[in-house]
């Protein structure tokens, strides 16, 4: 049995091939996940999620989200920040979202306000 000489090419260059194909995903993933919005988005829908969970009715909170503001002046707050039935969605890049669930059943408001330059967000518990 002789050596196809052109298999052993076309073997070698597939595999190489396919494992540049493999490692551009894996960096391509790696960048995404590892963005500055994708970590704000978690810890404020948390941290929110975690202070109506906390709070008691008649209760507002007021969250200073200058930075955010800043960072992503193109959006309003109102834009970044939204509550949907039992859900806390925080969207800061306007490409995806982040969504955490709270377990009290009080009727929640978000506002904002803006005060010597600084952005709020204002959580109004009912």
């Amino acid at each position: 049995m002789g050596l196809d000489k052109k298999g052993v090419i076309y073997k070698d260059v597939i595999f190489l091939v396919l494992n540049l194909v493999f490692f551009s995903i894996l960096m391509i993933f790696i960048f995404s996940s590892s963005s500055s919005a994708g970590t704000y988005e978690q810890a404020y829908s948390k941290q929110i999620t975690m202070l109506i969970n906390s709070a008691r009715p008649n209760t507002n909170i007021t969250l200073d989200v200058t930075d955010l503001d800043e960072e992503y002046e193109n959006r309003g707050i109102l834009e970044m920040f939204k509550v949907d039935k039992n859900e806390v969605i925080v969207s800061l890049s306007g490409r995806r979202e982040y969504r955490y669930s709270f377990f009290s059943d009080y009727d929640v408001e978000l506002r904002s306000r803006t005060e010597g330059g600084n952005s709020y967000l204002v959580i109004i518990i009912k």
